[in-house]
């Protein structure tokens, strides 16, 4: 069974109660390497999906315009040497349409955490600079670590900046905030301090809200002169990611509770604080306290009607509760995926379904979504086209890449390893889908099911037969092209015809066939040998120039001239197996015993066909085979011994299962030629 416990748990929409929760929809952006925005209903489904070029997208939110603000990171991104900056980097802000199209795009290296959108294009986001080293010494509390070199401890920064990206107003948290006065807890390493882990602008205009996580302190900071004009502390919060406004002017807190004083028990919640007398007014923990929490991020937005939507992001789990702290909606992410940052990967080390926030927005604040909704509902043709293009093509382009990097990195994996039982069961036990499901979550399950446990016969030390086509990067861009177009050469002039009779002329003239010959392209050499050995019977039982077997069947031709076939001991049993599709029988198939060198022995096989012929059988077809089912490759040359017996109606060369095959006529007596098959 998966050893994730998470990936073991139901995802997708857990339960509603529509009376009672807030309708809308739900934007979210899972914290991986994906790239995508999910914009959900009320029951889960998608209904909009965005797909936009970054390592991973924080957070995400719909503008009054409806275009959508992103902050995240390019997949190039140079980190800082410390996991968490890693998880919280937010070195890029953009904007986009519906579409996914750029429309505008900020960078900031040292960016991280959070970004707001005003309304008229200026973002307030948080950023960092190094404190020289006098400065780091004087920074109080935190993890002392044995660092190779001087310790360097990241200060924070709130900078504003205009639709063009120039600066409007900057504070910074070193020259305002006195280190004694804010500490950084016991549990953080003293890398950054004090981390702002969320901005928000105050209604007034003139202060700015920030949560100042390693401290346990959320603040409201006067934008003229800087100074701290508000303060909760460690007496209320415990590492506490994220602050909001509300309409009444109180403060909303996602507070994490990595480490409450004088509690033994890790739990979150979320608290509402009056600003007149910096007392907790309503907060929601859970009926069993611990069962909720999330040791980073998280959020909390208050509803129109006085529900609260809250990100549980550890967890990947959305949920919303009434005033009286009754669940009336939850959700958990279902697209699970593997953070590639090694730094990061220290604190998400598995497959994760994390998310950072989520935010809920009526159907009047997304007009685009609500006439495509409304006209969704009225009759059209089914269509077979993605929900978005563009997150299809990103798919794509990194199954793509995985599939090239799997043959690449080949050597440095076994040749081949056991089925664990648990994935046995996890294939064998999977129910049938009631419903579509998400690509992704079809791609990662390939990659972790059934890549690893192929039979391997791709792989250079596997010294065994090589089934199926051969594996090249070029039949898989092959295999590509022909999917895409769905060819069909079974008529019609079309492209994909000509080149299969421009592939079959090549082929021709590297087995030397004669010019006139006819030709196909079949799925293996199993085919291949059924269609040769139909030919040359359908040839052999033909009556005054009719071919009867075609109309009356094979019975009674063959009791008027029983016809019989002749190959080596070594050949494969598929050979065997085509004669009996084929009405011929096994018994029709003379297998005639090999020398020491696995060649077929020419004095039997010449007594062999006496023998029919005195017995009223009539030899049809001579099998060699060049190379044989122990994987032996013997030389073309070997089965042209058999050429000279011009005695029979016709040949067949048939090469070994180790290279699929090709089939083709050898008789140069017969004016028969030959189909003859390749899984090239």
């Amino acid at each position: 069974m998966l050893q994730n416990s998470l990936m073991r748990r139901p995802t997708g929409i857990i339960g509603i109660d529509e009376k009672l929760a807030y309708d809308g929809y739900t934007l979210f952006t899972p914290l991986n390497d994906s790239g995508y925005v999910y914009l959900i209903d009320m029951y889960g489904n998608e209904l909009h999906r965005w797909a936009l070029n970054v390592h991973r997208g924080l957070s995400a939110r719909l503008l009054p315009n409806g275009n959508l603000a992103l902050n995240g990171e390019y997949p190039d991104f140079d980190r800082l040497p410390f996991s968490q900056h890693g998880l919280m980097s937010s070195s890029l802000m953009v904007e986009v349409d519906k579409n996914g199209v750029v429309l505008r795009e900020n960078n900031d290296n040292l960016g991280h955490s959070d970004a707001y959108y005003y309304d008229d294009g200026r973002i307030l986001y948080t950023t960092m600079l190094p404190l020289d080293q006098q400065r780091c010494k004087e920074i109080v509390g935190g993890v002392h670590r044995e660092r190779e070199g001087k310790e360097t401890i990241y200060s924070d920064i709130i900078k504003e900046i205009d639709k063009q990206g120039y600066l409007l107003w900057e504070w910074k948290a070193d020259d305002h905030l006195s280190y004694q006065a804010y500490p950084i807890q016991t549990i953080f390493d003293r890398y950054h301090w004090p981390w702002i882990s969320s901005v928000y602008p105050m209604s007034d205009g003139k202060s700015v809200l920030a949560s100042l996580r390693v401290v346990s302190s959320v603040i409201i900071i006067s934008k003229l002169s800087g100074d701290v004009i508000w303060s909760i502390g460690s007496e209320l919060l415990a590492q506490q990611s994220y602050a909001t406004e509300l309409l009444n002017q109180n403060i909303l807190i996602f507070d994490n509770g990595n480490y409450r004083q004088g509690q033994p028990h890790r739990y979150s919640r979320v608290i509402e604080v009056n600003r007149e007398t910096k007392q907790i007014v309503w907060q929601y923990v859970d009926n069993m306290p611990e069962s909720f929490f999330s040791s980073c991020m998280g959020a909390a937005q208050r509803l129109p009607n006085g529900n609260t939507l809250i990100t549980e992001s550890i967890f990947g789990r959305l949920f919303e509760v009434t005033v009286d702290g009754t669940v009336c909606w939850e959700y958990i992410n279902p697209y699970f995926n593997q953070l590639r940052d090694p730094l990061t990967k220290k604190l998400l080390l598995s497959r994760n379904n994390v998310l950072c926030r989520a935010y809920r927005y009526s159907a009047k604040e997304i007009p685009w979504l609500n006439r495509r909704v409304e006209e969704s509902k009225l009759p059209r043709e089914i269509s077979l086209d993605p929900v978005c293009w563009t997150g299809t093509g990103k798919l794509a382009h990194s199954m793509l890449t995985y599939c090239l990097n799997f043959l690449q990195t080949i050597r440095d994996r076994p040749a081949w390893q056991p089925i664990p039982l648990g994935i046995q069961n996890k294939i064998l036990d999977e129910r049938l889908p009631e419903t579509p499901q998400e690509m992704e979550n079809i791609c990662e399950s390939i990659k972790s099911l059934v890549f690893p446990y192929s039979n391997g016969n791709i792989h250079p030390r596997f010294w065994g037969w090589v089934g199926g086509n051969a594996c090249t990067v070029g039949g898989i861009l092959a295999e590509l092209f022909t999917s895409t177009l769905n060819v069909s050469v079974a008529g019609r002039l079309n492209s994909g015809l000509l080149l299969e009779k421009c592939v079959l002329e090549w082929v021709r003239q590297i087995f030397d066939f004669p010019t006139a010959c006819s030709s196909l392209l079949v799925s293996g050499s199993s085919m291949a040998t059924i269609i040769a050995l139909c030919t040359a019977r359908n040839n052999a039982l033909k009556d005054n120039g009719e071919r009867s077997v075609r109309r009356h069947g094979i019975t009674e031709a063959m009791k008027t001239n029983p016809i019989v076939a002749y190959c080596s001991s070594e050949t494969h049993f598929c050979v065997t197996r085509a004669f009996e599709l084929l009405g011929l029988g096994s018994d029709s198939l003379r297998l005639i015993p090999c020398d020491d060198q696995y060649r077929i022995n020419i004095d039997l096989l010449k007594k062999k066909i006496n023998e029919d012929r005195q017995a009223a059988f009539t030899p049809f077809c001579l099998i060699g085979n060049a190379g044989r089912r122990s994987n032996v490759i013997n030389s073309k040359s070997e089965v042209g011994k058999v050429h000279p017996m011009r005695s029979y109606s016709a040949s067949l060369l048939r090469l070994a299962h180790t290279h699929a095959g090709a089939v083709f006529d050898a008789n140069h007596e017969s004016d028969l030629v030959f189909p003859f098959g390749s899984s090239f």
